[in-house]
């Protein structure tokens, strides 16, 4: 699978779990997906730190894009963790537009201005390899997730 691909794959993913979250009425249905976009995104972040950004992160012309990305993983984990922590319907809504446009605003980034400067960099061969150890990496995080 091609990095993009699986990445914007991901992005999609988490995107229908914040739609479903909006539409959701109950708390307990709130609840239940925030710990689905936890493991979305933790899984996600996971991928992108060890396999994707150590590619770019010495090179001048991506070392502010990874910076920005880093820190704004670092932020959806606390959001996250503020939504997981929330005690009501109400307090859930209140943070959640902070987790959204968090996420908008990253997978914006990402694939607007990351994706086509690695595009200059990397082949379509070295892309298909890098998607295909993103895509085992992300499997085998998840299998440890729930072995633990």
């Amino acid at each position: 699978m091609h990095a993009f691909q699986f990445l914007k794959s991901d992005h999609e993913r988490v995107n229908q779990l914040l739609d479903m979250m909006d539409m959701a009425d109950d708390f307990n249905e709130k609840k239940d997906i925030i710990q689905e976009l936890r493991q979305e995104i933790e899984a996600h972040t996971y991928v992108e730190e060890s396999l994707f950004y150590p590619l770019l992160k010495d090179r001048e012309e991506f070392m502010e894009l990874i910076q920005d990305s880093y820190e704004d993983h670092q932020e959806m984990r606390n959001l996250v963790a503020d939504l997981e922590n929330s005690e009501s319907t109400e307090e859930i809504d209140d943070r959640f537009e902070d987790l959204l446009e968090c996420v908008e605003d990253h997978v914006d980034e990402e694939e607007n201005d990351l994706f086509p400067k690695v595009e200059t960099l990397m082949n379509e061969d070295e892309l298909m390899r890098l998607g295909d150890k993103m895509e085992a990496t992300k499997k085998d995080f998840l299998q440890s997730e729930k072995a633990a």
